[in-house]
Order: structure tokens, then sequence, then C-alpha cells
């Protein structure tokens, strides 16, 4: 079964994100952290006009470790987001593969290591 959900803000995006098996998203930095937080495999479109095409840049880390892929603004289509759902989905294998490397990109204790290190600097 398929569900396609476009519509208004979300509050719950980790509720979304669970539920997803795969996300059609831009590359910003919080939707990044939010996939990888949520282990959720990705197709991401950066967005193009954005300063010093940083969506591409974390497109692409995201993308060499695994854990999305990426498919350029200038050559979406219908039919080239129906072949990147689909390769996703319709492969149980590449699923597994993605997410583990979600998992493996992911720092949920990134603001706790930050802290600390930022308290480490001060004494």
């Amino acid at each position: 079964m398929w569900f396609w959900m476009v519509g208004r803000y979300v509050d719950a995006m980790e509720m979304m994100y669970a539920s997803a098996d795969v996300v059609v998203a831009r590359a910003g930095a919080i939707t990044c952290s939010e996939l990888l937080v949520t282990a959720t495999p990705a197709i991401l479109i950066p967005a193009t006009s954005v300063a010093e095409d940083h969506q591409m840049k974390n497109a692409r880390a995201m993308a060499e470790a695994g854990a999305a892929t990426i498919l350029p603004e200038r050559d979406l289509s219908a039919d080239s987001l129906a072949t990147a759902i689909l390769r996703i989905l319709g492969d149980d294998v590449v699923q597994k593969k993605m997410q583990n490397a979600v998992l493996e990109m992911a720092a949920p204790d990134a603001a706790k290591q930050l802290a600390e290190h930022v308290l480490s600097l001060t004494t």
C-alpha cells in the first residue's frame, strides 16, 4: 500500500518519519538530522537556490554513506521520482542497507557531546 502525505505543517515529525519507509525531502540540515535520528531512508532533492550549495553538501554526505539517494532538481520528473521510490521500496535489501547506513551516521546524543566538549573547555 502506498501512502503519500503532502499537506500542512506537522508538529510531530518524529511520528511521521517513524511511520515512513522512505521520505522524499529537501536536504536542509534539520531535515537531514531528523532523518538520521529516526533512521529513515530518504530521497533528497537539494534546493539549488541556497547559500553555498549547502543542501547538496548535506545530501552528498548522506548519499556517500549509503543513507540516501540524491535526485537533483534538474532531473526531477514524475518518472524519475517514481523510479527512485520503487528502487528503495521494491527491494528489502536496499531498504535495510539504507536504514543501517542511516543508523551508523546518526549521532542522537550530539547535543550532549557538544555540551560536554564546551564544558571541558571552561575547566
